[in-house]
């Protein structure tokens, strides 16, 4: 698990991986995801079983179905199916079930069945879309400067000169063009489906472990990310953000972004390299993260954006001491919620630090960095 006093991507963010070391609902859930995927179906199914007496959740009951459909056991297939479909659709964690229950190969033997194209309707039907947040728009009240490192600072130095940043950038006409250029190379260069352990903090260390075939998580994939940009004079932040229901959600509350400091525009711009997603709105203009999710909920998008991260989007959560080498940085966040929100004390269950700074207000999130010489 990532120290945040080392590493200050905050003590909710974090939790990801502690989450699901310490929680034992998580443990048996992902011991069941890891049978069914090695087709170990004793064990998945006592792992299921287990969870649903002690934990039980809409999820379980499609882990469930997925077991019979993968022994081509069609009727308790579709049994459990049905039970996860109407009870858990609608869930923002389970947007992508329409997809996958289309997608993935263990429902062959149920596909045929004129009840499971109906399912699949049911579960396109009931599929959870973002909500406009209500934010407090008054002028900034307490605004927190995050702290960055210059360009001539001598780890962006050698991150920069390593992987020949500016060259990359060379031919680029603005800050944003830059910007969406870090972005899809970080996106192309590392493995992000799935995770690996024991994993180094930094960004030189992290694309070094890319280049072993390590997989990366999003807060690994914000790290890199955030000191590429940082290394070719873009300021940019780690933003930690999380779900409504934080605190009760088992997993899937929590996702890692970055905010990038665009100096010709003076203004911030969202960027997740995960997804190789740069927020602009219709006219090309940059869109920081809180304008980015209050655009998801719009008629238009302006990206296709996956809904399980969009949950993830009602917390915003940043380190103010942004600056190189990591481990030198000092401890204390800024944490930003819609209005009527408080401070969630926990995060998928577990004990979660408060935030050092609490706002309502977006002008407080993102006032202009300060580049420390």
């Amino acid at each position: 698990m990532i120290d945040t006093a080392r590493t200050s991507i905050l003590a909710c963010i974090t939790c990801l991986l502690a989450a699901c070391q310490a929680s034992h609902p998580l443990d048996l859930y992902v011991s069941a995801r890891n049978a069914i995927n090695a087709r170990d179906w004793k064990r998945a199914t006592a792992r299921t079983e287990a969870l649903l007496r002690i934990d039980p959740e809409p999820g379980d009951h499609l882990l469930l179905a997925e077991i019979h459909a993968g022994q081509g056991q069609v009727e308790p297939a579709l049994a459990e199916l049905k039970i996860a479909i109407e009870g858990g659709a609608a869930d923002p964690g389970a947007a992508e079930w329409a997809e996958m229950l289309q997608e993935d190969p263990i429902w062959q033997s149920v596909r045929k069945d004129p009840r499971f194209a109906t399912l699949v309707q049911q579960a396109q039907a009931k599929r959870w879309k973002p909500d406009p947040l209500k934010f407090d728009s008054a002028a900034a009240q307490r605004p927190t400067q995050c702290r960055f490192s210059p360009t001539n600072n001598l780890y962006l130095t050698r991150l920069r000169r390593k992987y020949e940043l500016e060259k990359l950038v060379s031919t680029t006409k603005d800050d944003l063009e830059r910007v969406k250029r870090i972005c899809h190379w970080v996106f192309a260069r590392c493995e992000h489906k799935g995770s690996s352990r024991g994993l180094p903090q930094d960004p030189i260390g992290l694309l070094e472990a890319a280049e072993q075939g390590k997989r990366l998580r999003s807060v690994e994939m914000a790290t890199v990310t955030a000191g590429c940009l940082s290394a070719i004079g873009i300021p940019a932040r780690a933003v930690g953000g999380q779900s409504r229901d934080a605190e009760t959600r088992r997993q899937g509350a929590g996702n890692v972004f970055v905010e990038a400091w665009l100096p010709d525009r003076r203004a911030w711009v969202f960027v997740d390299a995960e997804m190789d997603v740069v927020g602009q709105a219709a006219d090309g203009s940059p869109l920081d993260a809180v304008s980015f999710r209050q655009a998801l909920a719009g008629t238009n998008p302006p990206a296709d954006y996956p809904p399980s991260l969009a949950m993830c989007m009602y917390y915003f959560t940043t380190s103010v001491d942004q600056r190189y080498p990591i481990e030198d940085r000092d401890t204390g966040d800024l944490m930003l919620a819609p209005v009527g929100a408080q401070a969630p004390r926990l995060f998928q269950r577990e004990p979660a630090a408060p935030p050092e700074h609490f706002t309502h207000r977006p002008a407080d999130f993102s006032a202009e960095p300060r580049v420390q010489r």
